[in-house]
């Protein structure tokens, strides 16, 4: 039928009949029909009870969902960079294997100290770290910028870096008038931003959440199209148990803090 679909198109493309473009039309609405009845019952028989086993539905959901560009170029242990997908292969396999398997450890016990000699507050997750301290005065911002400065020192002492390109200022605050101070880290003033994302949290300056409910909804509302998409012939419960998997958990993600 798709076959004789084209042959109806570059018939009617050579002589701009009207009788050939509705044919063609018709032949093409009854091709999508029957990709839209076959692609709904894959979906349905790939299913099958999902109450005893939901792991090929969501298999099916997340490839659907898999970004297609991939892993982005990688640096090697010996700062080269890996393009090709063996390149990378063998960075990750080399940068797991080393560490046997124990790097999560070893690198929780070299950071244990770095929280010494700094008298600002510290807040540490994975690689994040977050410094940050009540300003009252000038001598609250020299404070803090030297506290920034004694992280910055322990990261060299410890072989390791901030990149200061991605360290980044803010100050949460509603006052009109705000105490103004240039911070720099290791020689490079830091920017200061009006909003940063943060564990999955947008927080502006101002502590309003407008920004933070419009990127939670808009990527909701492309998941949903994802499903609408994909599920429209699948039953409520199946509908049910994608949304409650997929899109409740962005809207209520750190709502506590937000909400």
């Amino acid at each position: 039928m798709i076959k004789r679909k084209n042959r109806t198109h570059a018939n009617y493309k050579r002589n701009n009949s009207m009788r050939i473009k509705r044919i063609w039309q018709e032949l093409r609405h009854t091709i999508n029909k029957e990709i839209e009845t076959a692609h709904n019952n894959y979906v349905n028989n790939l299913i099958g009870d999902i109450k005893q086993d939901s792991k090929p539905f969501w298999e099916y959901i997340n490839n659907q969902k898999a970004d297609k560009q991939g892993i982005p170029p990688l640096k090697t242990h010996d700062n080269k960079t890996a393009d090709t997908d063996q390149q990378k292969a063998e960075a990750l396999n080399t940068q797991s294997t080393s560490r046997n398997g124990s790097w999560p450890i070893l690198f929780l016990v070299h950071i244990n100290d770095i929280a010494e000699n700094v008298t600002s507050e510290l807040r540490l997750f994975a690689d994040d770290c977050v410094c940050y301290r009540e300003i009252k005065n000038e001598d609250d911002c020299a404070e803090l910028q030297k506290d920034i400065d004694t992280l910055g020192n322990w990261a060299t002492n410890w072989g390791m870096r901030f990149q200061p390109i991605k360290c980044n200022m803010m100050t949460l605050s509603r006052k009109k008038k705000i105490t103004s101070f240039k911070y720099t880290l290791k020689n490079t003033e830091l920017q200061f931003l009006t909003s940063i994302k943060y564990l999955g949290v947008n927080i502006t300056n101002d502590l309003h959440w407008g920004k933070h409910t419009e990127e939670i909804c808009n990527k909701s509302y492309r998941t949903l199209g994802l499903l609408k998409r994909n599920l429209s012939a699948c039953p409520l419960e199946v509908k049910l148990q994608a949304y409650k998997g997929l899109i409740r958990p962005v809207l209520e993600y750190a709502s506590t803090a937000w909400d």
